[in-house]
């Protein structure tokens, strides 16, 4: 028992202990779009409504985001909170076979994935293999577009035309 203190500890794919309120993934919903530039390190600073999970989950090291190259669209990356990953083991992988199709799924999307930890300022440094790969320069704008519980990274010149199509119809451009 743990003499009436309701506290939930987890352990975290990077095998810190989460403690003192659950990680939800509930508690990230990335939602809008925002155009920003890299700075010359490779930084991206993150909107601040977005920042607002990660301050709020206790993490024992640097909160932080795993981001992939989308396979489906090469001049996009794709940016999942830790606890993601965290869920979706839970919820897809635990317990099955390591030969399962599932696992094949998640093999090659960590293979490519890199752990991008957010600064106090906010930002995040995006490994620059993953902007060579999808095309994208330092001092470059991009566009971060949220997708509910993840979000998207892509040039402003490669953004897609749906993106800027609704961005026109939403302020009249």
């Amino acid at each position: 028992m743990n003499s009436g203190e309701d506290r939930v500890n987890e352990v975290g794919l990077r095998g810190k202990l989460v403690g003192g309120r659950a990680s939800a993934l509930s508690d990230f919903l990335f939602v809008g779009h925002f155009d920003v530039a890299l700075d010359d390190k490779n930084r991206l600073t993150l909107p601040v409504s977005w920042r607002a999970p990660f301050l709020r989950t206790e993490y024992p090291g640097e909160p932080g985001l795993f981001v992939v190259p989308k396979e489906d669209a090469p001049q996009r990356l794709l940016a999942y909170p830790e606890v993601w990953i965290e869920q979706y083991y839970g919820q897809h992988l635990e317990g099955r076979d390591h030969d399962d199709e599932e696992w094949g799924k998640i093999a090659r999307w960590t293979h490519a994935a890199e752990f991008c930890a957010l600064d106090r300022a906010g930002r995040i440094t995006l490994p620059r293999r993953l902007l060579d790969f999808v095309g994208i320069k330092p001092r470059q704008r991009v566009v971060v577009a949220g997708v509910l519980r993840r979000f998207e990274i892509a040039g402003v010149e490669s953004v897609p035309n749906e993106w800027a199509a609704h961005h026109a119809e939403m302020v009249g451009d």
